[in-house]
């Protein structure tokens, strides 16, 4: 017997699921793991926590923080190539607001960033978003390691979305994903048992612990856990890989909750003239 439901209570039915989903997958990862260790394991983890160099962290959430303001900058390139002036302070609060609210709905970070364009800039959402949507995909080139290859295939795709001047646009989309680098390479030096992996395993953990954040909203969950695992190929204790991936989530999660926060108090002030 198949079960028809209405249209609108489907829709709602799949927004709620989409939330609730990567929550609980989060919350099963999260226990599943530390099920798996003893009380002094356990006791262990604590420690890493209470004796890690947090200097390391606030060095990578300053390098998190010009990362977004390249990425600021990067966007009002392709927002002034498509004749919308904007300002830089409207573009990183507005960024910094995107991932505050990804930390509850998946995504709808990118849609508010296209709605505050419309309510400050009177700039059409279509055109904000698909400037958004350019950038998403030349990351994910990135990301992927098909730079090269794919740019030219996909070119033709965004160009419509990429201001004149693409050398500036590139040498931004080059400092943000270097600056996520450095700032992962950074918090490695938190701990002594991760100071020392090689940069081969920097790069491999980097692109697992990317490809967490999409499984869960923001990581949560799968961040640690996969980190933790990447990080045991290497050799270094699965206690010693969870508490990294902990902290430097943690670390990044409060960088995006104060930004976001302090972005929604202060984009109404910035934007009184309008």
């Amino acid at each position: 017997m198949t079960i028809h439901l209405p249209s609108k209570l489907k829709k709602q039915l799949n927004k709620w699921l989409s939330i609730l989903l990567p929550i609980a997958l989060g919350v099963y990862l999260t226990f599943y793991a530390y099920n798996q260790f003893s009380s002094a394991q356990l006791q262990e983890i604590k420690g890493y926590f209470e004796h890690a160099n947090y200097n390391y962290i606030v060095l990578a959430l300053v390098i998190a923080v010009f990362g977004n303001m390249s990425r600021a900058y990067r966007w009002k390139y392709s927002l002034d190539h498509l004749g919308y002036p904007t300002t830089f302070a409207t573009n990183y609060m507005a960024i910094n607001i995107c991932y505050l609210l990804n930390l509850t709905v998946p995504k709808s970070g990118e849609i508010s960033r296209a709605l505050i364009l419309k309510k400050y800039n009177d700039i059409p959402f279509d055109k904000g978003f698909g400037t958004i949507v350019a950038e998403r995909i030349i990351d994910m080139l990135v990301l992927l390691s098909f730079i090269l290859a794919a740019f030219f295939v996909q070119f033709s795709v965004v160009k419509s979305f990429i201001l004149d001047n693409k050398g500036w646009y590139l040498a931004h989309t080059c400092f943000i994903w270097g600056s996520y680098v450095l700032m992962f390479y950074c918090t490695l030096f938190a701990l002594p048992q991760t100071s020392s992996i090689p940069f081969s395993a920097v790069v491999t953990a980097f692109v697992v612990g990317s490809i967490a954040i999409a499984f869960t909203n923001s990581g949560f969950g799968s961040y640690p856990f996969m980190i933790a695992k990447i990080l045991a190929v290497y050799g270094i204790a699965e206690t010693a890989g969870n508490a990294f991936g902990w902290i430097v989530w943690s670390s990044q999660m409060f960088l995006v909750l104060i930004l976001g926060l302090l972005s929604f108090l202060f984009l109404p002030l910035a934007n009184r003239s309008r």
